[in-house]
C-alpha cells in the first residue's frame, strides 16, 4: 500500500497501524465526525482522516462516562448506568461540545 502525502516522512504512521485503521470500525460514527469537522471548516476526502478523529472521539467519550460513573459512584446517591439525553448533553456542554447537532445529524440520518 502506497502513502502519498505532503506531510514530512516523520509524521507518517507506520503501515501496520493504517492496515489495522481499515478494518476498525469505531463506535462513534466517523459520518457524525464529518458533519462535525465540516461546520468547523475541515474537510478532507481521505476517510481515514474521520476514522482517526471517530477513535478520538471514543477515547474521549469513554474516559467522559467513565468519570461520570466514577463521580455518581462516590456519591453512591444515585448510581446510573445510563444516561438521559438531556444529561449527556449538560455534561457536553461543560467541554464545549453541542448535543444538538449530533441529535439533528441523528434525526436526519433515520428520515
Amino acid at each position: 500500500m502506497e502513502f502519498n502525502s505532503s506531510l514530512s516522512q516523520d509524521v507518517i504512521p507506520d503501515p501496520e497501524l493504517l492496515e489495522q485503521l481499515e478494518t476498525y470500525f469505531p463506535r462513534f460514527s466517523p459520518e457524525i465526525v464529518r458533519m462535525i469537522a465540516s461546520k468547523s471548516g475541515m474537510s478532507t476526502e481521505d476517510n481515514k482522516v474521520y476514522n482517526v478523529l471517530a477513535i478520538a472521539v471514543e477515547i474521549f467519550m469513554n474516559k467522559l462516562l467513565n468519570e461520570i460513573y466514577d463521580v455518581d459512584n462516590r456519591n453512591k446517591k444515585n448510581l446510573k448506568t445510563h444516561l438521559v439525553y438531556d444529561e449527556l448533553a449538560l455534561v457536553l456542554k461543560d467541554f464545549n461540545i453541542d448535543a444538538n447537532c449530533i441529535q439533528k445529524f441523528t434525526e436526519k440520518r433515520e428520515a
